[in-house]
Protein backbone atom coordinates (compact mmCIF):
# COMPACT_ATOMS: atom_id res chain seq x y z
CA UNK A 1 0.00 0.00 0.00
CA UNK A 2 1.08 3.63 -1.08
CA UNK A 3 0.54 4.76 2.25
CA UNK A 4 2.58 1.69 4.47
CA UNK A 5 5.51 3.10 1.77
CA UNK A 6 5.34 6.28 2.65
CA UNK A 7 5.33 5.71 6.25
CA UNK A 8 8.04 3.72 6.11
CA UNK A 9 10.51 5.58 3.56
CA UNK A 10 9.38 9.25 3.60
CA UNK A 11 12.27 11.10 5.33
CA UNK A 12 11.47 14.36 7.31
CA UNK A 13 12.90 16.26 4.10
CA UNK A 14 9.83 14.73 2.38
CA UNK A 15 7.36 15.29 5.09
CA UNK A 16 8.72 18.87 5.60
CA UNK A 17 8.13 19.68 1.87
CA UNK A 18 4.69 18.07 2.38
CA UNK A 19 3.59 20.67 5.02
CA UNK A 20 4.87 23.50 3.43
CA UNK A 21 3.00 22.84 0.04
CA UNK A 22 0.05 22.53 2.61
CA UNK A 23 0.57 26.01 3.75
CA UNK A 24 1.60 27.40 0.60
CA UNK A 25 -1.20 30.15 -0.52
CA UNK A 26 -4.82 29.03 -1.59
CA UNK A 27 -6.20 27.04 -3.90
CA UNK A 28 -4.55 24.56 -6.42
CA UNK A 29 -0.81 22.85 -5.95
CA UNK A 30 1.29 25.86 -6.66
CA UNK A 31 4.51 24.20 -9.37
CA UNK A 32 6.72 25.37 -7.00
CA UNK A 33 5.60 23.32 -4.08
CA UNK A 34 5.41 20.24 -5.86
CA UNK A 35 8.52 20.68 -7.31
CA UNK A 36 10.18 20.82 -3.72
CA UNK A 37 8.38 17.47 -3.21
CA UNK A 38 9.37 15.97 -5.97
CA UNK A 39 13.15 16.62 -5.25
CA UNK A 40 12.91 15.87 -1.67
CA UNK A 41 11.18 12.25 -3.09
CA UNK A 42 14.47 12.50 -5.44
CA UNK A 43 16.95 12.83 -3.01
CA UNK A 44 16.01 11.03 -0.40
CA UNK A 45 13.98 7.88 -1.22
CA UNK A 46 15.16 4.60 -3.29
CA UNK A 47 14.43 4.62 -6.59
CA UNK A 48 12.45 1.46 -6.52
CA UNK A 49 9.88 3.12 -3.97
CA UNK A 50 10.03 6.83 -5.55
CA UNK A 51 6.36 6.60 -7.71
CA UNK A 52 4.57 4.99 -4.60
CA UNK A 53 6.18 7.49 -2.26
CA UNK A 54 5.78 10.51 -4.64
CA UNK A 55 2.22 9.85 -5.42
CA UNK A 56 1.16 9.72 -1.54
CA UNK A 57 3.10 12.85 -0.74
CA UNK A 58 0.99 15.06 -3.73
CA UNK A 59 -2.00 12.94 -2.80
CA UNK A 60 -1.45 14.10 1.42
CA UNK A 61 -0.60 18.15 -0.17
CA UNK A 62 -3.53 17.91 -2.34
CA UNK A 63 -6.25 16.02 0.47
CA UNK A 64 -4.97 18.90 3.50
CA UNK A 65 -5.49 21.54 0.58
CA UNK A 66 -9.00 20.63 -0.67
CA UNK A 67 -7.88 20.23 -3.83
CA UNK A 68 -8.00 16.90 -4.25
CA UNK A 69 -9.89 16.21 -7.43
CA UNK A 70 -7.84 13.56 -9.36
CA UNK A 71 -9.42 10.29 -9.58
CA UNK A 72 -7.92 8.36 -6.03
CA UNK A 73 -8.55 4.53 -4.87
CA UNK A 74 -11.87 3.35 -5.46
CA UNK A 75 -11.94 6.17 -8.85
CA UNK A 76 -8.69 5.40 -10.24
CA UNK A 77 -9.26 1.64 -9.96
CA UNK A 78 -12.12 1.36 -11.69
CA UNK A 79 -10.68 3.69 -14.54
CA UNK A 80 -8.05 1.66 -14.81
CA UNK A 81 -10.08 -1.48 -14.80
CA UNK A 82 -13.28 -0.76 -17.16
CA UNK A 83 -15.90 -1.15 -14.04
CA UNK A 84 -17.75 0.69 -11.75
CA UNK A 85 -17.42 -1.74 -8.52
CA UNK A 86 -20.19 1.33 -6.47
CA UNK A 87 -22.58 0.82 -9.37
CA UNK A 88 -22.85 -3.14 -9.70
CA UNK A 89 -22.95 -3.55 -5.73
CA UNK A 90 -26.27 -1.05 -6.35
CA UNK A 91 -27.20 -3.12 -9.12
CA UNK A 92 -26.92 -6.48 -7.40
CA UNK A 93 -29.03 -5.00 -4.04
CA UNK A 94 -31.58 -3.91 -6.71
CA UNK A 95 -32.11 -6.72 -8.17
CA UNK A 96 -32.39 -8.47 -5.14
CA UNK A 97 -34.35 -6.24 -3.18
CA UNK A 98 -36.09 -3.87 -5.37
CA UNK A 99 -35.59 -0.01 -5.29
CA UNK A 100 -37.49 2.42 -3.68
CA UNK A 101 -38.95 3.47 0.27
CA UNK A 102 -40.65 0.65 0.25
CA UNK A 103 -38.23 -2.00 -0.96
CA UNK A 104 -37.27 -2.57 2.89
CA UNK A 105 -40.15 -2.60 4.07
Amino acid sequence: LPEVVFARHASTTVHSAVDGAIRAGDGALPAEAENRILEAVRATVPEALRRAVTEEALGRARRARGTCLEPVGLEAYERMCGRQVLRRNQDHFRRHFGSGPCSFG
